[in-house]
């Protein structure tokens, strides 16, 4: 909710806009970069959703705008997003598998 909120004021501060330009399309990938980038720095699960979302607003920026290239770089990060998001959510489930037996033996 906070980067949508942020995305738009930003994206509309700019003077002249042609079809080709999305500011707030491109604000949306800055700001929810930096929230992305805060969570992950926090070791939130959610920050992958938020680098998806980047990801794939990304693709279709730079694809639209025929910069094609920087647009399958923006592939990969998204493949690396989805596997970072897998990675962290299996090794959260195996935390919490582990949680209630290492409870059990501190009361012990």
């Amino acid at each position: 909710g906070w980067s949508l909120r942020w995305s738009c004021p930003v994206g509309r501060g700019g003077r002249r806009v042609d079809e080709n330009q999305t500011p707030v399309a491109d604000s949306f990938v800055a700001v929810t970069s930096v929230v992305a980038n805060t969570l992950m720095a926090r070791r939130f699960l959610e920050n992958w959703i938020l680098w998806i979302a980047v990801n794939v607003t990304a693709i279709v920026i730079y694809f639209r705008k025929d910069i094609f290239f920087v647009s399958m770089e923006y592939m990969v990060f998204l493949a690396i997003a989805v596997a970072g998001h897998f990675t962290w959510q299996s090794e959260r489930k195996k935390q919490l598998e582990q949680a209630p037996s290492t409870i059990n033996r501190l009361h012990d």
